[in-house]
């Protein structure tokens, strides 16, 4: 005979089978598993809440990275001006611009130069520095400093030039704010084929400005080349 239960309303029903009963012994115990599986999940950044939403991918775009030794500016003085401008030797540099450029995704985006303090483009040559190249009178502090550059996504980047007499000096710097402040990359003392700075700006930097610098009472005049600016 069949086991039979009354409900509180004087009513009778089946009463549970076996399995069932154990099922339901069970249930607290699968449910404490469960739990501990979601509080889990939410300890690897999953939310653990009660709610169940479905999964969402989440593409994000990566844009291409530019290759090491890309040339993002250079100038090599071989001409100065455009449109068939020219500096003659030894002019007084005061703002101009020249064919100084990108050369990044076929951008190519002119770079003013700004000098002070008998800072000069020569066509002479001397030492490291042929074909034209800059020169910074050894009696007077003397300052040359580009626009800004731009560097598309790249933050590991190296400078270089050429720099000629034994004796010269040159200082270098970079700024990432207009201008507003400078970080000094260091200082070059007598003639070099090529001197490099290796560097690293913050993730988001548009582009950078860079500065040379010549000291007053210098020994040498200072004879400056080859300027370039790359991705590492």
């Amino acid at each position: 005979m069949s086991a039979v239960a009354f409900s509180s309303d004087g009513r009778s029903h089946p009463a549970p089978h076996r399995s069932c009963r154990f099922l339901l012994f069970l249930l607290p115990y699968f449910a404490v598993e469960y739990y501990l599986y979601v509080k889990s999940l939410g300890k690897e950044g999953v939310s653990a809440t009660s709610e169940w939403s479905p999964a969402v991918e989440v593409v994000v775009e990566k844009k291409p990275s530019i290759a090491s030794g890309t040339v993002l500016w250079a100038e090599g003085w071989s001409n100065f001006g455009t449109n068939s401008t020219t500096f003659t030797s030894c002019t007084l540099i005061d703002s101009y611009s020249y064919d100084g450029r990108t050369g990044y995704m076929d951008n190519a985006t002119s770079v003013t130069y700004t000098a002070n303090n008998n800072v000069r483009a020569t066509t002479s040559s001397g030492g490291n520095c042929s074909g034209g190249h800059l020169w910074f009178n050894k009696s007077v502090a003397g300052e040359l400093t580009t626009s800004a550059i731009k560097l598309y996504g790249a933050t590991e980047l190296v400078f270089s030039h050429s720099q000629g007499t034994s004796g010269s000096s040159v200082t270098s710097s970079y700024s990432t704010d207009g201008g507003t402040t400078w970080t000094e990359l260091g200082t070059q003392s007598g003639a070099i084929a090529e001197k490099t700075y290796t560097f690293t700006v913050n993730a988001g930097t548009e582009s950078i400005m860079i500065k040379l610098s010549h000291p007053a009472n210098n020994a040498k005049n200072t004879r400056v080349d080859n300027l370039k600016l790359a991705v590492k």
